[in-house]
């Protein structure tokens, strides 16, 4: 059975994790971030003057917070989309 997810393994020339790749993609609406441990969900973006705030939905307990840009953007969160399931 094929994962329901699959990461997004684009690269750096130096090998490291690709920061325009993901960051430039964080705060797309329906874009989904894992951390190895737990799935999001971003729902929206928020501006606020100041801060940007991204609202993600924890997808185990389908709570909806709103999260700083930036703080978000600090943690070490990959982009995952979902994987193509054929019928």
């Amino acid at each position: 059975m094929p994962a329901p997810f699959h990461a997004d393994t684009r690269r750096a020339s130096d090998g490291s994790a690709s920061a325009g790749a993901v960051s430039g993609r964080i705060a797309r609406p329906g874009a989904y971030l894992t951390d190895e441990v737990f799935l999001y969900r971003v729902v929206g973006l928020v501006a606020s003057g100041v801060d940007e705030l991204v609202e993600l939905e924890d997808c185990y307990q389908l709570d909806v917070v709103r999260v700083r840009l930036r703080d978000l953007r600090a943690r070490r969160l990959r982009v995952v989309t979902p994987a193509h399931v054929e019928g």
